[in-house]
């Protein structure tokens, strides 16, 4: 069952005692007039005058040691996961981070405290390293003036400030001055265009002059730009200039075939230059039909890649999909199907890849396809992965013969000794309609289910999710290393199975959607079971039981 509140260590406790200090020291704050004149420490952060309170923490912090202060910062991502925590106590959080680890989170809640903050982390942290400025969900964006700070902190590494109303002359600044920048998320910004983006990393002046004082940013490692005015070309000019790119959201297998299709069909392969990538993406969208033949061509080019994501579009074929055995590091794989047709077929596309390819990958997810699964064919193939994730597909099958490779699959499979996050799910549009192989067979559920070591587990959509499935699987696999547990739309389960996970294990979260045979009593019983035993885990469900309407006389 979920575990009873433990007893701390003596240094956990201590932490505790710390933490409680340092929040009723910061309520205090919040409250107190901190100058002459009778502003708060909100007032002074938004004006950007911070003297009389960076004496009061500095005094503080001298009363604690340096690994105590790092503990401390540790807290801090808590504090603002908090939904009760004032705007002012998580700025306030924040302001001890920048000082503490030179490091910002900041909640983007009014326009006046992101412009007086950047103010005072410019003065007090000129050699900060990580600037998040990040909006408060369900928050309205409000305009903040990023650049008269930005050319200060000229070692940065890590600059997430998207979703905001940054432009072009923002990242002329980055390019001028921040040359040791690795990270650069300005997705939704949407000012920022091609010529913004190439100031980053072109070395040219307005005139077109070259200028090696301008784009110095030639190292960054990701970036995210969706959302904005950039554009395809944008991302080609960036995949040139930036040799070190390893991942970039709007980059894809059609923008580099695009890049490189004249040169492979002149054969001059002698002057095309190998990247950093190691995660890219066929994508559903693009401005051109797909070029049988293009993913191989790619992949030739990307020696690093790790992580591959393939949408199922028309023009895709087998022959393409088994290109993938070339990509020698290929630990992660995702296959997604979308509405155009598409000529992969798991028996001649997707079982030769596991073959070649099943050991080495860490993470598989095969979604929304129309072709049959064969779990079977994926749990011998793919003995040590991490994560599976087999959602939305339309069909299954548990057949244990394959005409057109005459192999016998083991029936008696190995476990998955390594699984430790298993996502399950049946096409919600067909999971409870005629057709018999539209559910994840039950046992496979079963299979699935004995795998030691799994940390979570999200099924829906799944009838054949049954009390005998969950029930014997226990019996094998006391689910000790289980922390979370999300079922949904699981309409053959009954409290009889949930009460496995009610027994004494590690879990922290279970969550019931829609599973039509669980009733409100039975989950007041668990919420009051809970309470009684003090379990420390989080309990949520959502259960679509029918009203009924009282006759009228």
């Amino acid at each position: 069952m979920p575990r009873a509140r433990e007893m701390k260590s003596l240094k956990g406790l201590c932490l505790d005692e710390v933490e409680r200090a340092v929040d009723d020291w910061i309520n205090r704050l919040l409250v107190e007039k901190v100058s002459d004149s009778g502003s708060t420490v909100i007032d002074l952060l938004e004006k950007g005058e911070d003297d009389e309170l960076y004496k009061r923490v500095s005094n503080f912090f001298d009363l604690l040691p340096s690994t105590l202060l790092l503990d401390i910062t540790k807290l801090i991502p808590f504090k603002f996961r908090q939904k009760e925590r004032s705007k002012g106590n998580q700025l306030l959080w924040c302001y001890l981070e920048m000082l503490i680890s030179e490091g910002i989170a900041m909640v983007n809640q009014t326009a006046e405290n992101v412009d007086g903050f950047l103010q005072v982390a410019s003065k007090r942290c000129p050699l900060l390293k990580n600037l998040e400025v990040i909006r408060s969900p369900g928050c309205d964006i409000f305009p903040y003036n990023l650049e008269p700070y930005l050319q200060r902190f000229q070692q940065l590494r890590v600059l997430n400030i998207g979703d905001g109303e940054i432009g072009d002359s923002c990242l002329e600044i980055l390019g001028a001055f921040c040359k040791d920048l690795r990270e650069l998320d300005v997705s939704f910004c949407s000012k920022v265009t091609d010529v913004g983006l190439a100031s980053l990393f072109v070395s040219v002046d307005h005139l077109g002059n070259k200028n090696e004082s301008l784009g110095l940013c030639k190292s960054i490692v990701k970036l995210w730009t969706n959302g904005t005015q950039v554009t395809n070309s944008g991302i080609q000019v960036a995949i040139k200039n930036l040799p070190e790119l390893e991942y970039c959201d709007m980059a894809s297998i059609q923008i580099l075939a695009e890049m490189h299709q004249r040169d492979f069909r002149s054969k001059e392969q002698l002057e095309i230059p190998k990247y950093s990538f190691v995660d890219l993406k066929l994508k559903k969208k693009y401005s051109s039909p797909y070029t049988w033949g293009s993913l191989k061509m790619v992949l030739s080019l990307c020696p690093s890649l790790l992580k591959v994501h393939i949408t199922a579009i028309a023009g895709l074929k087998n022959a393409d999909l088994l290109s993938l055995i070339s990509v020698e590091r290929l630990c992660e794989l995702i296959i997604k199907g979308c509405e155009d047709s598409s000529e992969i077929t798991f028996d001649d596309g997707v079982t030769p890849l596991l073959e070649a390819k099943g050991r080495n990958l860490k993470v598989l997810k095969l979604q929304d396809l129309g072709i049959p699964i064969n779990i079977n064919t994926i749990c011998e193939l793919c003995p040590n992965l991490d994560v599976l994730a087999l959602t939305g597909n339309r069909k299954y099958t548990t057949s244990t013969w394959n005409s057109s490779r005459p192999k016998r699959i083991k029936l008696d499979l190995p476990k998955l000794k390594n699984l430790v996050k298993l996502c399950l799910g049946s096409c919600c549009a067909s999971c409870r309609g005629p057709n018999p192989n539209s559910c994840i067979p039950s046992e496979n559920l079963a299979f699935l289910l004995l795998s030691p070591l799994l940390v979570e587990i999200d099924i829906r959509n799944c009838d054949t999710l049954t009390d005998d499935v969950l029930l014997t699987a226990a019996q094998s696999n006391p689910f000790l290393h289980l922390e979370e547990l999300v079922l949904g739309g699981c309409h053959s389960i009954t409290n009889r199975s949930v009460n496995v996970f009610m027994q004494e294990n590690g879990i922290k979260k279970i969550l019931l959607i829609g599973c039509s045979k669980l009733t409100l009593d039975n989950i007041v019983t668990w919420k009051n079971t809970a309470i009684q035993n003090d379990w420390n885990f989080m309990f949520g469900c959502i259960v679509f039981q029918e009203i009924p309407i009282p006759e009228n006389d």
